[in-house]
């Protein structure tokens, strides 16, 4: 899938019930559309796609794509200091205890920073499974848009909040996101423009 890890400047984020399509200038955004996906079928998802497409008026069909944060893993663990060339194997290991799927049945990616304990690398894991991957990909080719990238949701507002045009922040100070959708919140803990902790919060759940 990856790298996950990178800017972006146009999206679509795929949400439960509805697609919005996003034009950023820097973090500003400079247009946008929401369309209801009428359906649960991936057919329902590609129309509303091609809706927002012409409500926005969006020039081009080259898109970075936010995922349904219910089809994204994310997970944050810590691995012995070791050389680049023995990363992924020793990720991969580390995140068959954090999931519950077999790594080969997933696409994934992650991103790896020093720890604060000494001689660790703290890892980011983010993974969809890869039969949900491939149906994303078909109904977004069915509504005519070529990805740039697909990445986590959660990857997507970190990212903007740690916008170098934005108020200036610690890099290794901890942010909390909010992504409020109509019945529930998607909740980010950051750290330098990488979602460390996420959780998907129903507002009945808060308001009740």
């Amino acid at each position: 899938m990856g790298p996950f890890f990178a800017k972006t400047c146009a999206g679509l984020v795929i949400r439960t019930n509805a697609v919005e399509l996003l034009a950023l200038k820097g973090s500003r955004v400079e247009s946008h559309a929401r369309v209801p996906i009428a359906g649960g079928e991936r057919r329902d998802l590609s129309e509303a796609i091609k809706q927002a497409l012409a409500v926005s008026g969006l020039k081009t069909n080259r898109l970075a794509i936010a995922l349904p944060t219910a089809d994204v893993l994310i997970r944050f663990f810590l691995i012995p200091l070791m050389p680049k060339a023995e990363r992924d194997t020793a990720i991969q290991f580390e995140a068959r205890k954090y999931t519950p799927f077999k790594t080969e049945s997933l696409v994934w990616d992650y991103h790896v920073a020093e720890a604060a304990e000494p001689q660790k690398l703290e890892v980011t894991f983010a993974a969809v499974q890869r039969a949900t991957f491939q149906e994303l990909q078909t109904a977004l080719a069915n509504a005519g848009v070529r990805p740039t990238r697909m990445e986590p949701r959660s990857l997507s507002l970190a990212r903007l909040a740690a916008s170098p045009k934005g108020p200036a922040v610690d890099p290794h100070a901890f942010v909390c996101l909010m992504d409020v959708d109509e019945d529930h919140a998607h909740l980010v803990v950051a750290r330098a423009g990488v979602p460390v902790l996420t959780r998907d919060v129903a507002l009945a759940d808060i308001t009740g």
